[in-house]
């Protein structure tokens, strides 16, 4: 597969073999200014800091939706490690 995060809109996967979308990561209502992360078999994706702090996770291979929302935080990006996750905002890394 092959992630396209797509800045104004949620990200999309296509196959990497022909190029044709698998899926477009799209909970309801539109989400404006968007990331991506991959952690293992979660596609998790929401606002940056442009709109209300919201993060959905995927999963990574079908496109569907593992739940409700994966967190509520306001943050421009986001790392994370078997044990924690590291949130960027405007006051640093948390």
């Amino acid at each position: 597969m092959i992630y396209v995060p797509s800045g104004k809109s949620m990200p999309m996967a296509l196959d990497r073999q022909t190029g044709k979308e698998k899926f477009f990561a799209a909970p309801s209502g539109k989400r404006s200014g968007t990331w991506a992360l991959l952690d293992n078999d979660h596609l998790i994706t929401g606002v940056d800091a442009s709109g209300p702090p919201h993060k959905v996770s995927f999963d990574a291979a079908k496109g569907r939706r593992n739940g409700d929302a994966f967190g509520w935080f306001p943050g421009i990006d986001m790392a994370v490690t078997k044990s924690h996750a590291y949130v960027v905002t405007h006051m640093g890394i948390n």
